[in-house]
């Protein structure tokens, strides 16, 4: 028997998300765009979620769930549900976040209706564990110049501004756009380097609508593992006890990006040097980075002496 298509694939990965699967799921199968498969993806977890997500799939032939014997890293769960997908568009959702109505067939809509555009996002509403509003992020997140170093250029501006942009990594994907990425890597703030990667392929549309709820509280990913460490170990359990820098990695990425693109040689050397601006102003995080790294591997040498 053929497999049937869908338009759009939902990838939520998780580890121990017990306490908010259930109202993510909720949220991202009682919306009216209903032409979708729901991707659940189980990290290990020691928790309740297994059984959450198998009782709500139950109901619901839309949604599938699959587990990993060991935890691979919220990178390698990441790039686990977007493999399976099978949708013209993907949609990575984490399990405390929300969808507001109408956030799938707006995002739909807009990729619809123009093919250069790579990725549509609503704007995001940020509430704490209570349901309580944060705050609403700006508007005026769209990159939609024709020129892909403009682009480029319009990312690292806005980025310098709010982290607000990057939250287009939760928007809704043409996904042989994304099929032509590394996807997320292992490193710190791997989105940011997938999104800048992208940004050179086509237009970010957004959708002037606060849909995309994010929940921020003390067991969010970023925020639980706020050390370099924490976060690096985070994305890739492999990282262990290793000496990470994810500043440096970050703008070693990021350069290793634009070196590959195809672009004239004024056009890179404007975009190199923009980067290079961005990264300049966090000179104190570059170098805290590298002052904790030496004692590090200092205090390990004492210690194998």
């Amino acid at each position: 028997m053929a497999v049937r298509s869908v338009t759009l694939s939902i990838g939520v990965p998780v580890r121990n998300g017990a306490r908010w699967i259930e109202a993510a799921l909720r949220s991202i199968l009682d919306q009216d765009f209903t032409d979708i498969e729901v991707l659940v993806r189980d990290n290990a977890s020691d928790d309740d979620t297994v059984a959450i997500c198998e009782r709500v799939a139950r109901d619901d032939p839309r949604v599938a769930v699959a587990r990993n014997d060991v935890n691979v890293g919220g990178a390698g769960n990441y790039n686990l549900v977007f493999e399976a997908a099978r949708g013209k568009y993907f949609k990575w959702a984490a399990h405390d976040d929300l969808c507001a109505p109408g956030f799938f067939s707006r995002c739909v809509a807009a990729l619809e209706a123009d093919e250069a555009c790579v990725v549509a996002f609503p704007r995001t509403r940020y509430i704490d564990e209570d349901d309580q509003l944060l705050r609403d992020s700006n508007p005026g997140l769209s990159i939609v110049d024709d020129d892909a170093a403009t682009r480029a250029l319009r990312l690292l501006d806005l980025a310098d501004q709010s982290d607000d942009v990057w939250m287009s990594i939760f928007g809704v994907f043409r996904s042989k756009a994304l099929a032509a990425t590394p996807r997320i890597a292992t490193h710190v703030a791997s989105d940011q380097t997938l999104l800048f990667e992208l940004v050179f392929a086509g237009k970010f549309c957004e959708i002037d609508e606060p849909l995309f709820v994010r929940r921020l509280h003390p067991e969010t990913s970023m925020i639980k593992a706020a050390t370099p460490q924490r976060l690096a170990t985070w994305f890739d359990p492999k990282h262990g006890r290793r000496v990470v820098m994810p500043m440096w990695d970050l703008w070693r990425e990021m350069r290793r990006v634009l070196e590959q693109q195809d672009l004239d040689a004024r056009a890179r050397r404007r975009v190199r040097a923009r980067l290079r601006k961005r990264f300049l102003r966090m000179a104190p995080a570059l170098a805290g980075e590298v002052k904790k790294a030496a004692g590090q591997l200092l205090v390990r040498g004492r210690r194998s002496s």
